[in-house]
């Protein structure tokens, strides 16, 4: 049997509407089979279809939710890959152990959360959106433009997170980055074990959402925030991944995975924001070893700095400096050690300025 629930051609269709894909752009169809992974890059749904076609079913299929640009062909769609944003995406999943279906019930939960969601969003000037049932979840998309750089989409997830979240439902505060891959409408959705309450389901688009609308901008972003009351939270492992690298030293990341027994895939050449870096795909993230279909890496930067990244909503709040302070137990905080004359620390001080 095969991944797709529906026609070549319905398929088609749908992965046109999630992603405003017109022919001739090309996009990474990822397929996701256990822990094996295929891959093919294709410029129009219909290639999409017709290459999803050929999986089996069970098979997760997965698409590059931003166009590519020439790149791309021969590795996985990184970041540096995608020209310009023309998607904005939020998915609301219901909490549940990872790798389980999610029932009747949890999916209705979450379908009420998204009109929540996209209700408050509309009132504030947003278009009505693309709505798609992504088997467990719900997915919005809205057209956009953004600047691949832009921190706006992290920004706004996180905030409608902290207003939204609930205990059955969370919005998954991982799926900005410019080449995010998303489950693929017309597919199936075959995660974990189906039950009588909790069964395998089709993907698919509900609702069209206004094809007219005008693209996103930073100023509708910005604007969001500000009705939201967001401030952003400089995170002070996020800002300096490796500290190590300030100091002139650059960190053996394959003997340091050795040393604390982290299996991984191997080192592989990683294009990088700031050129050729290098990353590790890891068997399971360390925070949670459900994570084991390549989901956790550590990559390292051409200037030395080391992220780690899982991409799991759940895992989304650990960066490298918790992966550090887990394996190497917690770090001097150089900061907090020096004070000026008015008895503050350099870490205070720092803190004071955050928001500035």
């Amino acid at each position: 049997m095969s991944a797709l629930g529906v026609t070549l051609s319905e398929c088609a269709r749908q992965l046109a509407l999630q992603f405003d894909w017109k022919r001739g752009e090309r996009r990474e169809v990822r397929i996701l089979d256990g822990i094996a992974k295929r891959r093919a890059v294709v410029d129009s749904p219909a290639a999409a279809a017709a290459f999803a076609c050929r999986q089996p079913r069970g098979a997760g299929v997965y698409v590059t939710m931003n166009g590519l640009g020439d790149g791309a062909t021969d590795r996985y769609a990184a970041d540096i890959d995608v020209p310009i944003r023309t998607r904005f995406a939020i998915d609301l999943d219901p909490v549940r152990p990872s790798g389980t279906p999610a029932t009747d019930a949890q999916v209705d939960t979450a379908r009420a959360l998204s009109t929540e969601v996209v209700r408050f969003l509309m009132v504030h000037g947003w278009p009505m959106p693309v709505r798609m049932d992504s088997g467990n979840g719900v997915h919005a998309y809205w057209r956009c433009a953004l600047d691949t750089t832009s921190s706006l989409p992290r920004r706004l997830l996180q905030a409608l997170a902290q207003r939204f979240d609930a205990p059955e439902v969370n919005i998954d505060r991982t799926v900005h980055n410019p080449a995010r891959i998303m489950r693929a409408a017309g597919c199936w959705n075959c995660k974990g074990e189906a039950t009588a309450d909790a069964p395998h389901r089709v993907a698919c688009v509900t609702d069209a959402g206004d094809a007219d609308a005008p693209a996103l901008l930073d100023a509708d972003f910005a604007r969001t925030l500000a009705v939201l009351g967001a401030r952003e939270v400089r995170s002070m492992g996020a800002a300096r991944p490796a500290g190590i690298v300030a100091s002139g030293l650059r960190l053996d990341v394959d003997a340091w995975l050795a040393r604390h027994g982290i299996a991984h895939r191997g080192a592989q050449p990683w294009r990088c924001q700031d050129g050729e870096g290098t990353r590790w795909v890891l068997d399971a993230c360390p925070f949670d070893s459900a994570h084991d279909r390549g989901e956790a890496c550590v990559t390292q930067l051409s200037s030395g700095a080391v992220v780690f990244k899982c991409h799991h909503n759940s895992c989304a709040p650990h960066d490298w400096r918790d992966l550090r302070e887990r394996m190497d137990g917690p770090r001097l905080d150089v900061l907090a050690m020096f004070k000026d004359r008015h008895g503050r620390t350099l870490r205070h001080k720092l803190e004071m300025t955050d928001g500035e």
